[in-house]
């Protein structure tokens, strides 16, 4: 997909793609809580519903990996979901040998061309914005703040990269259903986004329908039998008013 001297930009579509396996393998080598690590066979059943053209699904589900010296130096989960015209974002990791080599960027700009391909191809200018998921330090389990720093990426560091790149934090309480059966709610998620619209980046604000859309295909992936009840309450803490869009640092 895109090539860099010593970096190859790949997606994977076909579930029995061996670098689902690698890339959920990379996942659960960088995260510390399992509970917010997407399993591989969720992985494949999600590119499986994309490659059928499910409409069920609501969204289309993407795997970006970046390879350099015959190594997984990387990689992107994300989803385009058309009623909200934006990304959401799972993951975007990079393997402990290729951290400040630009392979994070790499696979921003490379998300951003498939979301925004995906966009025009349903008649808008481009996609409208990204939502991703990030651990608030403030919240997160000491354990794993300690385990990461080793293993991925200081938390406060990763939210001045984010911060850096014209991310902003949703104002609302946000709770990430299960990832899959088994799997415990996580309530230390802070949900961002970055907003490529210029007219809610002016406002400040994001409209709550968007907010909804956005979130419920990729909440009835994870979480088919409870994603109601887990909407109901995002919807109740919303209250139909629009969300705000704060800086995560001060100005």
């Amino acid at each position: 997909m895109e090539q860099d001297p010593g970096v190859t930009i790949r997606e994977v579509s076909d579930p029995a793609d061996p670098e689902v396996e690698a890339v959920a393998g990379l996942l659960l080598e960088t995260f510390a809580d399992p509970n917010i690590v997407l399993p591989a066979a969720r992985m494949r059943e999600f590119l499986e519903a994309t490659r059928a053209g499910s409409r069920a699904a609501g969204r289309t589900f993407h795997v970006l990996a970046a390879r350099a010296g015959g190594r997984l130096a990387g990689a992107t989960v994300f989803s385009y979901v058309a009623a909200a015209g934006v990304g959401f974002s799972e993951y975007m990791v990079v393997a402990p040998g290729f951290r400040g080599q630009g392979v994070a960027r790499r696979l921003f700009d490379a998300r951003r061309a498939v979301l925004d391909r995906q966009a025009r191809t349903a008649g808008r200018q481009g996609a409208a914005g990204l939502f991703i998921e990030v651990e608030n330090p403030e919240r997160t389990p000491a354990e794993f703040l300690e385990r990461e720093r080793a293993t991925a990426m200081d938390a406060w560091a990763r939210l001045r990269f984010f911060h850096h790149l014209g991310f902003r934090r949703c104002d609302l309480t946000y709770v990430q259903p299960p990832l899959a059966p088994g799997r415990e709610p996580v309530d230390y998620l802070d949900l961002l986004f970055l907003p490529w619209d210029e007219s809610i980046r002016r406002a400040g604000v994001l409209p709550p329908q968007v907010l909804l859309d956005a979130v419920k295909p990729i909440w009835v992936g994870w979480a088919p039998d409870t994603y109601e009840d887990e909407l109901r309450r995002l919807g109740s803490r919303i209250g139909g008013r629009p969300v705000r869009l704060v800086p995560l640092f001060p100005q």
